[in-house]
């Protein structure tokens, strides 16, 4: 469905919750070889781009890079910080990341090397940065209720942010500023995000 066809990613995040109290136990017993996991889970998706089939690298990339993402997050629970010294390492990486992104779409676009390799790596590296970036930031923020909101609604915005964006309700030809058309959306996606949440729990908690 035209404006939905991104909620494809739930099936990854669905398979990620089934491997993850195997990919805890494994972990633990590992320890050591932790590394090795990680980045053998790390290379994987460049062999999946080349099975004709494209929907193994879609899901199995995104549980391959989730593998990677727990491992480093369990560094993280044991006591790696995001200090400040290494903000300037964050931004040199976000960029470089943008401009492989850049350059690769210029040489390579429509290709699997882009669309696979390219798009995957640079996506999950800049992700990261960002992540770091606001670590560094708000490292000394503290518990902060208009955070905690946002983070309440984030998987709603998700879930409905798309279908403003394309297809038949889209708003990005509301009027003809980009930037006025982007916070229609933003504002509208918000709206519904908040009050989906807040429907799916009182059905399905009683609330």
């Amino acid at each position: 469905m035209l404006g939905a066809d991104h909620t494809w990613f739930i099936t990854a995040i669905l398979l990620c919750y089934v491997i993850t109290p195997v990919l805890s136990e494994i972990s633990e017993k590992l320890k050591e070889q932790n590394i090795y996991l990680a980045v053998g889970a790390g290379v994987i998706p460049i062999m999946l781009s080349f099975i004709p089939a494209i929907v193994f690298h879609t899901i199995g990339s995104k549980i391959c890079l989730y593998i990677v993402a727990f491992i480093l997050g369990k560094k993280y629970r044991e006591g790696y910080r995001f200090e400040k010294r290494n903000f300037l390492m964050y931004m040199i990486l976000f960029a470089l990341a943008l401009g492989i992104r850049m350059a690769g779409r210029s040489l390579f676009d429509g290709s699997r090397i882009y669309e696979c390799i390219i798009v995957g790596y640079t996506q999950c590296a800049a992700a990261f940065c960002i992540m770091a970036i606001f670590a560094v930031l708000f490292y000394d923020v503290g518990n902060n209720k208009m955070i905690n909101r946002i983070c309440e609604n984030s998987f709603e915005v998700y879930l409905y942010h798309y279908m403003f964006v394309v297809g038949p309700v889209s708003l990005m030809h509301l009027t003809g500023s980009w930037l006025v058309n982007s916070i229609c959306v933003l504002i509208v996606t918000w709206g519904v995000a908040v009050i989906m949440r807040k429907l799916a729990k009182g059905l399905f908690m009683g609330k």
